[in-house]
């Protein structure tokens, strides 16, 4: 096995009932360091989440069963809550106040697509290197 070298892996979940949007993000993550799981929808990504391990979450804002603001505030209460970036369809105004609404509940960081590869993976690179724990705001 060549390059194994203990390099560590992020595990991601990425959470949208869109699977080209799910590709379309996966496609921006080089597999050498994440490790991808996919979820459907808020709920499925709760239980995923619930089951630890996760370093991770990238949602869409808008989903079928529990949006990517719900899941935020869900998220927010469990005591080894993973940072989870939160993406809008467009900029338009609808996805704009989602948005909003995402980074209110918590959101380690929101972005509207399409996504530009480069603010994106330096997104993701802050969200990995955050204290984990309940959100609490800095004083």
């Amino acid at each position: 096995m060549q390059g194994h070298h203990c390099h560590h892996r992020y595990r991601v979940l990425l959470v949208s009932g869109n699977p080209t949007e799910r590709n379309q993000w996966q496609s921006l993550l080089d597999e050498k360091d994440f490790l991808v799981s996919v979820a459907d929808n808020g709920k499925e990504a709760y239980r995923a989440i619930q089951g630890g391990n996760l370093d991770l979450v990238i949602a869409a804002v808008t989903m079928a069963e529990m949006d990517g603001i719900e899941l935020v505030r869900l998220v927010g209460t469990e005591k080894e809550a993973p940072p989870i970036i939160v993406i809008g369809r467009e900029s338009g105004t609808p996805y704009r106040t989602f948005l909003k609404s995402a980074a209110l509940a918590g959101a380690t960081a929101t972005y509207t697509q399409p996504l530009r590869a480069h603010d994106f993976l330096e997104g993701i690179r802050v969200a990995l290197a955050l204290e984990r724990g309940p959100r609490s705001k800095p004083q």
